[in-house]
């Protein structure tokens, strides 16, 4: 949202072809803006001439824009250039651009957070890592927060019915936590609490629905170490690879860029 490329265009000559019937002959002139939009700042640009044809003005203009090269060399220097210019504001306002991601993570607004963070470009070797932790960082903080937020719930509907039906309901909501989340063994502790407490009379039908319960979240822990020892395993082999990141962060930060 930053960082742009916008077209000026101006027509240098028009001419009737006198055919029939006649036609619009233009010489235009397109010029490609590339730069800062937040700073109005501009970074390169490239121009071009090019000459359309047509039954009126704007086929005549379809024409020339058809023509126009994207693999040309104006384009190739501007862009280069412009690309230049975006690594060195990256460079420039890392921290600044961390510290802003914070102070949104702090007043609770996860994933705008996260985007800005992980909105540095990977080309920006330094400071791309430096989002990628941060990024991970605040995905945990928002993983947290929502866990805190979901046991909350489940403590309410429980405390409100103590029965069958309040406690599907509550551990339903303990079935979102992610298994990352800090409470996550609490949760676990709670939901126990709760099947404990359940009547006698519907023990055999609360059992079936505590095994599910029980099930789902035994797979999110086997989920959860399998990948934790797939980033390890994975981790032993790239520690040679200097051009790999380290692959214990790559589940958060591909959450992150999902977010």
């Amino acid at each position: 949202d930053r960082f742009v490329m916008v077209a000026k265009c101006h027509t240098l000559q028009k001419d009737v072809v006198p055919t029939t019937p006649p036609r619009i002959s233009q010489m235009v002139e397109i010029t490609f803006i590339l730069g800062d939009a937040i700073e109005n700042k501009i970074y390169s640009t490239a121009s071009m001439e090019l000459k359309g044809i047509g039954l009126n003005e704007t086929k005549a203009w379809h024409t020339a824009v058809s023509r126009i090269a994207p693999k040309s060399e104006a384009f190739t220097t501007a862009f280069s250039k412009a690309s230049s210019k975006i690594e060195e504001y990256y460079a420039a306002n890392c921290e600044a651009i961390l510290t802003a991601a914070s102070s949104l993570a702090q007043q609770g607004c996860y994933d705008e957070a996260i985007a800005k963070a992980m909105g540095i470009p990977d080309v920006c070797t330094s400071c791309y890592e430096k989002a990628c932790q941060a990024g991970a960082d605040i995905y945990h903080q928002k993983i947290s927060h929502e866990a805190a937020e979901l046991l909350r719930n489940a403590k309410t509907i429980w405390a409100a019915g103590h029965d069958n039906e309040s406690a599907s309901k509550a551990l339903q909501q303990l079935a979102m936590i992610n298994p990352m989340a800090d409470i996550y063994d609490a949760a676990m502790k709670f939901g126990s609490e709760i099947s404990a407490t359940i009547s006698a009379d519907k023990e055999r039908e609360w059992q079936f629905k505590v095994k599910q319960y029980e099930d789902r979240q035994k797979m999110r822990e086997k989920v959860y170490a399998d990948n934790l020892q797939l980033r390890k395993e994975e981790q032993d082999i790239r520690k040679t690879e200097l051009a790999n990141t380290h692959e214990l962060k790559m589940a958060t930060i591909a959450a992150c860029r999902s977010i």
